[in-house]
């Protein structure tokens, strides 16, 4: 198949420890389930009917992947059975609320169907806004910027979308959530009225020409909102600060990931948000000692507080540049953007998980900071609990403990085997007396 499909050879090394990773992955799936129904057959719970509950044949499949039909052979060979009315009954019940769930989706979906096709009739009519917000001052705890509405539609849920101009919004893009903030009309140019509109999102026409705000419960107040009409946008900038931050880190994480895993690593999507990061990737599972490594290099630049280089430039410039393509998406051949982190990377700038995709959730900044705060709590907490004096003390108790609390379940289960053994021989022998008198 190599030479009809040559990129299977090229990535050969990489599919195989896919391959023995998924194997890998599968085997302590079976373990896991193997050990969970151990204590099954063990517990005094069930020793008397031998029946395998219905909600532990659905815990063992919905929480650990554990296939019901497995649990079957497990338990048949050994002398038990499994409730599988009961499963039916509850894989049924979650089936339903999975469909309530999913209505409750689809009613947003409309709403987002309706921004769409509005977003495709402005784009087809030539709306257009410049964006504004690198200009703003990140130090700044909010940002207010004096803007008119080009454009504007009611939504069905009476949610607003509009246009203004200049925006100082990012839209979601990049796997950046969007800003945060509010548009305000201080007076009415016909009633007088004032209003202030929260910003729910914010979404970029496919053109890149201009940036559609979604407002939430415009309601009777969308006469307000009419072209022309001058407005104020404020931005919550320790939201986009915290947005930064994380984005930031995602360019030094994917770098980091290439330098320890090698170029074999392409990114599979992204999330940033204010206050964490995710970042989606293809390769092998990574080690313990790799994942240290490359979390001391992503601390290592940023530490380093180098200035961050932001420079537009045609598509193949930035190829020749040596620029990574940080996310899977279509780059317009005449002008990009590129960040470039000196020494450590230069990515342009501008996610569905499957087989042999590896995520990654990290915290920077601030962020980071309460992080750790909340690590260390719980770490002191336990530690408190299990009577430890030094944290670094608290895994070497905790596996103690583990050790015996296993030998503690293996003997119970010795134990039940015998009493069940007794109670077999004394019933028998019960029988045999009953026969004789």
């Amino acid at each position: 198949m190599g030479t009809v499909y040559p990129e299977l050879a090229e990535r050969r090394e990489y599919i195989v420890g896919v391959l023995r990773s998924e194997e890998g992955a599968f085997a302590k799936t079976l373990n896991k389930g193997m050990a969970l129904l151990e204590g099954i057959f063990a517990s005094t719970d069930h020793a008397g009917t031998k029946v395998v509950s219905g909600g532990d044949a659905f815990a063992l499949y919905d929480t650990h992947g554990f296939p019901v039909d497995l649990t079957q052979i497990i338990a048949r060979d050994n002398g038990w059975t499994v409730d599988v009315e009961e499963f039916g009954r509850i894989q049924l019940q979650s089936r339903k609320r999975n469909q309530t769930s999913w209505k409750t989706e689809s009613k947003r979906q409309s709403v987002a169907g309706e921004i769409d096709v509005k977003v495709a009739e402005w784009q087809a009519a030539g709306v257009r806004s410049r964006f504004c917000g690198y200009e703003l001052d990140p130090a700044q705890k909010s940002a207010h910027i004096p803007s008119e509405i080009v454009a504007f539609s009611t939504l069905s849920n009476g949610d607003g979308l509009l246009v203004i101009d200049p925006c100082p919004f990012y839209a979601h893009g990049g796997g950046q959530e969007p800003d945060s903030g509010s548009v305000t009309v201080s007076g009415h140019c016909d009633t007088g009225d004032a209003h202030m509109f929260t910003l729910k999102s914010a979404v970029a026409l496919p053109n890149g020409q201009a940036t559609a705000l979604h407002l939430k419960a415009v309601g009777d107040k969308h006469h307000m909102l009419t072209t022309g009409q001058l407005i104020t946008a404020a931005v919550d900038m320790q939201r986009r600060h915290g947005s930064a931050v994380h984005h930031t880190a995602t360019h030094l994480l994917h770098a980091a990931l290439r330098s320890v895993v090698g170029d074999a690593v392409k990114q599979a999507g992204s999330l940033v948000r204010p206050d964490s990061l995710r970042f989606d990737f293809t390769s092998s599972a990574l080690t313990d000692s790799q994942l240290r490594e490359v979390e001391r290099q992503v601390n290592r630049a940023a530490l380093a507080n180098a200035d961050i280089v932001v420079s537009e430039m045609p598509l193949d410039e930035a190829k020749r540049r040596g620029a990574v393509a940080l996310f899977t998406e279509k780059y317009s051949p005449e002008r990009v953007r590129v960040v470039e982190i000196p020494n450590v990377s230069m990515e342009l700038c501008s996610g569905s998980i499957g087989s042999g995709t590896r995520r990654i959730d990290a915290v920077a900044g601030v962020a980071a900071s309460a992080w750790l705060q909340q690590q260390l709590a719980c770490a002191r907490a336990a530690a408190r609990v299990l009577d430890v004096a030094k944290l670094d003390q608290l895994s070497e108790k905790a596996q103690r403990l583990s050790d015996q609390n296993r030998a503690l379940r293996d003997e119970a289960a010795r134990w039940l085997r015998v009493a069940a053994a007794n109670a077999e021989a004394v019933a028998t022998h019960a029988t045999a007396l009953g026969a004789a008198a």
